[in-house]
């Protein structure tokens, strides 16, 4: 009997059946990962006999198999991917058995929870790397309460150490229940390795669902219905591992500002941090800054923050959480998903090997550095070179 049938044959935990899905491995590979994965989880099973096709008790047997396929490091399928992401962050990135292998040392299980008001917070797990963190969180009402599909508010939410930060709200599994999940994602790079993480939040409304014919009459789009008025307050250790590489093209890009050099590149699967130096990197205070190539109504203070922005000039900072000055805070951006121009003169894309450019979810910038954070899951491998300012600068180890 096979590993496949067997974990066929047995009452899996929910979820689990993406371990039945990907490559089918040789009939040699397969009994040596079977005898293997039995003798991790002190099975055994009889020979099979030819045409045998007994049917086993449906019991622990397959959560006992389960674990011998863990610890036996068995790639069967995406066994590995699988014990890595959460399926509901996985779905929410998109990660297939690839994606799911190539973070799997940057995910960290986390389970701590409060409750207010009857609502349990609960933070599963984190996916992160050096520059950027994404938490997923699940949101637990009262028995009876059903939090079904709708626009979510999650109040006045702050994590410390002080980062911006956006909240998505995951597609729900079932939207009959009294569950909510959602995914905190860092913008700043910010390593938060070996730091005690604190996230605080005001309770929680649901926008209401107005039609737009009621919107035209008059109904306020912003009106809320406040489901929890408590505050919710959790703190968990990040201990998660970095698989970032790390680069040193050395190039020069012009920008208003004066030339730049690109001294590191550091690469994950999750983001992209680069590292500036130069003349162009040194803005005295009242420089205009510049974007899309025209002076904007962004200004440098004498301590090199941005001030006197203009809302209108930046899109999507509607979906920005600050801890801090808004005024004062630096600027992330959001384009097309592939460009991100910066007010200092910086345009930057991630390009494939085919010459393609990788589409990427959140930037942040400052005259010294860029960081972006992937749509989804990247295989550093296939990234071959950053684009700045049309200059094309090559990722050669």
């Amino acid at each position: 009997m096979r590993l496949t049938e067997l974990l066929e044959l047995t009452e899996l935990p929910e979820g689990t059946e993406a371990l039945l899905e990907g490559e089918t491995l040789s009939p040699e590979e397969e009994d040596r990962v079977l005898a293997k994965a039995l003798t991790k989880a002190g099975l055994t099973l009889p020979p099979r006999q030819k045409g045998d096709k007994t049917m086993m008790k449906r019991s622990k047997f397959g959560l006992m198999l389960l674990a011998g396929v863990v610890c036996a490091g068995a790639v069967v399928a995406s066994a590995a991917g699988y014990f890595a992401i959460n399926h509901r962050l996985a779905r929410h990135l998109n990660a297939g058995e690839k994606e799911n292998g190539l973070v799997s040392q940057g995910v960290q299980d986390l389970s701590a929870s409060c409750t207010a008001e009857g609502w349990t917070l609960t933070a599963d797990q984190v996916l992160g790397d050096r520059n950027q963190i994404r938490v997923l969180f699940e949101l637990t009402a009262p028995e009876g309460t059903v939090l079904g599909e709708g626009n979510y508010r999650f109040e006045l939410p702050i994590l410390n150490p002080d980062v911006t930060f956006t909240i998505d709200t995951i597609e729900d599994d079932n939207p009959t229940d009294n569950k909510l999940s959602f995914v905190l994602n860092s913008i700043e790079a910010k390593d938060y390795r070996g730091s005690m993480v604190d996230f605080h939040m005001e309770g929680l409304s649901r926008y209401k669902p107005y039609t737009a014919e009621e919107i035209e009459a008059g109904a306020n789009p912003l009106e809320v219905d406040r489901l929890v008025t408590a505050d919710f307050d959790l703190s968990f250790r990040l201990d998660y591992q970095d698989t970032s590489v790390t680069y040193q093209p050395g190039a020069e890009v012009d920008t208003p500002y004066g030339k730049i050099r690109v001294d590191e590149v550091v690469l994950s699967p999750l983001s992209v941090l680069i590292k500036l130096s130069g003349k162009g990197t040194v803005l005295e205070p009242g420089t205009q800054l510049v974007l899309n190539g025209e002076v904007s109504a962004f200004q440098v203070d004498d301590k090199g923050n941005i001030i006197k922005v203009d809302p209108q000039e930046v899109e999507g900072t509607e979906h920005f959480f600050f801890n801090g000055d808004e005024e004062h805070s630096s600027m992330m951006l959001f384009h097309d998903g592939s460009t991100l121009q910066s007010q200092y003169g910086v345009a930057v894309q991630v390009l494939d090997r085919a010459g393609k450019v990788i589409p990427y979810q959140t930037g942040d910038t400052a005259p010294e550095s860029v960081s972006m954070t992937f749509r989804g899951i990247v295989d550093p491998a296939d990234v071959a070179a950053i684009r700045i300012n049309n200059v094309e600068v090559p990722l050669n180890r």
